[in-house]
């Protein structure tokens, strides 16, 4: 089927959003329930939180993949990196998301700072650009703002504000979405881990999420997590083998089919 605008506008309403929704990228963030902006080790850190870009010490490069509900036509694609320059991380992302007829494109560029041994800042600034096959092209661009802070042993409290620039896109200059997202992560131990979130775009109910991670030994990690707004639930699990990190990651919903996941992350 080549003709997408009814399936993809179905998703969208589905999901309470419109165009550049936040960005969901990578396995191991969709089987935590995309409840990971406190969680500092991720290697999507640019996409959630970039105030979590300085834990990550060594450089890396991540390839994801991800389908829609089983519609073969609609994909998202995305490639991102964190390297160190001149003592400082920096994250950087190139995202798509559509079919032959919609694209969204989105260029990321993220750093942060540590201010003290326990509390660092991030800043974001993403190029947005759209296409619509009859309509043309529009582009835009906004900037993100974060924090993390960890307020107690294996506790942290972090924060991310999107799109605080307010920007507009097209000549209708709709606005993109703008979003808070405020959560805790806890680790129990050094294999366990929870993570909740309270996200809320300006337009929407806040949405609540959460996730539990395991590591079952030095190669196999699982997870699960939930997302109260489009009410799913998502699982998934990682495979670490050397310098390659293998993740995969299942989102049911109550009424579409299955979303997938898969995602490969190299050690630099």
């Amino acid at each position: 089927m080549k003709i997408i605008t009814i399936p993809l506008l179905s998703i969208l309403i589905v999901q309470g959003s419109c165009a550049f929704e936040r960005l969901v990228v990578g396995a191991e963030p969709i089987g935590l329930g995309n409840s990971i902006v406190a969680y500092p080790y991720s290697a999507y850190a640019l996409y959630y939180n970039p105030a979590n870009l300085v834990y990550h010490k060594n450089s890396k490069i991540t390839l994801n993949y991800r389908t829609f509900y089983g519609i073969s036509e609609l994909i998202q694609a995305d490639v991102s990196g964190i390297h160190w320059i001149a003592g400082v991380p920096v994250g950087w992302g190139l995202h798509h998301y559509g079919n032959e007829l919609y694209h969204e494109t989105q260029a990321l560029l993220s750093s942060s700072w540590s201010f003290s041994k326990t509390t660092s800042i991030g800043i974001g600034v993403s190029f947005y650009a759209l296409s619509i096959t009859g309509y043309g092209e529009s582009y835009t661009w906004g900037v993100h703002i974060s924090v993390t802070t960890q307020i107690a042993d294996r506790l942290y409290w972090g924060a991310m504000i999107s799109n605080i620039n307010q920007p507009t896109i097209g000549e209708s200059r709709e606005a993109l979405p703008q979003s808070l997202d405020i959560g805790i992560c806890y680790s129990i131990d050094q294999d366990l881990f929870l993570t909740t979130d309270i996200y809320k775009e300006t337009r929407f109910k806040p949405d609540f999420r959460a996730g539990i991670g395991y590591r079952l030994n030095s190669i196999i990690a699982v997870r699960g997590g939930i997302e109260d707004k489009v009410e799913t639930f998502t699982m998934g699990f990682g495979l670490k083998l050397t310098k390659f990190n293998f993740d995969y990651a299942i989102m049911v919903h109550p009424e579409l089919n299955a979303s997938h996941a898969i995602s490969v992350l190299v050690d630099l």
